[in-house]
């Protein structure tokens, strides 16, 4: 039997789906993103709603991860002068480190890779 390509129907509800489930909305009910973060070591994704930090381009924010674990066994300092407690993130599929989460609840995701949205 002869079945009808409903991709372009798929491709808006999937696109909905996205919207509704990953992305947060802003306080202007934005659902937005700068990218779509993933792990560099397995490629799973890691983070689909993020800010793009502005002083270093390579390193992002999210107040939410996904595929994720937070090792809450050890804390780490960035430096001497930084008295900011962080704990490392890593990839739950492969272990690699993708960045650390800091004391008010905000991940820093550094060792990552990008797809722009």
């Amino acid at each position: 039997p002869y079945l009808p390509c409903t991709l372009h129907m798929g491709d808006r509800e999937d696109e909905q789906w996205v919207c509704d489930e990953l992305l947060r909305p802003d306080a202007k009910q934005c659902h937005a993103t700068d990218a779509v973060l993933n792990c560099p070591g397995c490629f799973t994704p890691v983070c689909y709603q993020c800010q793009r930090h502005e002083q270093h381009g390579r390193q992002w924010r999210a107040v939410e991860v996904r595929n994720c674990v937070v090792d809450r066994s050890t804390t780490l300092q960035l430096g001497i002068q930084d008295t900011t407690e962080y704990h490392a993130v890593r990839c739950e599929v492969c272990g690699a480190d993708v960045g650390l989460l800091d004391v008010e609840g905000i991940y820093h995701l550094f060792h990552v890779l990008e797809s722009q949205t």
